[in-house]
């Protein structure tokens, strides 16, 4: 029994090396194609862990912690504080990360080229059979600046 579980504990510390390094690559290549926003990004989840294992300790302080005791006042404050302020600095990265991708979005409307307006429309074929028949075909079709008549006699 206790050589299964060192296998298993053998496979996960490999599946948690191989994330490490997936995590370090993914943030080498931000941090070489878009600097400011893989740093906000970071920042921006650290400050998530930090502020939600603030907050927990927090809670536990007020909980289970003698509120008579001479670092009480410091400690459940501390770790309030610390909550508050990682919750700014989410908004604040959040806010930064939004806005430079609005700018990019902007920039790149800006830069494309302009494009005729193109339109689908449904073409009605009014087909007159050898026998006398009258059918209609409808077609969907793509007009790019094309003018379009009606031929039916009135």
């Amino acid at each position: 029994m206790p050589i299964m579980l060192i296998i298993d504990l053998i496979i996960v510390a490999i599946m948690l090396a191989f994330c490490a390094l997936m995590i370090v690559v993914t943030f080498a290549i931000g941090l070489v194609t878009h600097p400011i926003r893989t740093l906000l990004a970071a920042f921006n989840i650290l400050s998530g862990v930090v502020g939600g294992i603030a907050l927990l300790l927090a809670v536990f302080t007020w909980f289970c912690y003698r509120h008579d005791a001479f670092d009480f006042n410091q400690v459940f404050w501390g770790f309030t504080i610390t909550t508050v302020v990682c919750i700014i600095v989410r908004i604040l990265t959040t806010w930064a990360i939004n806005r430079i991708a609005r700018r990019d979005r902007a920039s790149q409307i800006l830069a494309q080229p302009a494009r005729p307006v193109n339109r689908i429309t449904e073409v009605h074929y009014h087909i007159t059979m050898p026998d006398g028949r009258q059918t209609e075909r409808i077609e969907r079709k793509k007009l790019v600046d094309a003018n379009v008549t009606d031929q039916r006699t009135r």
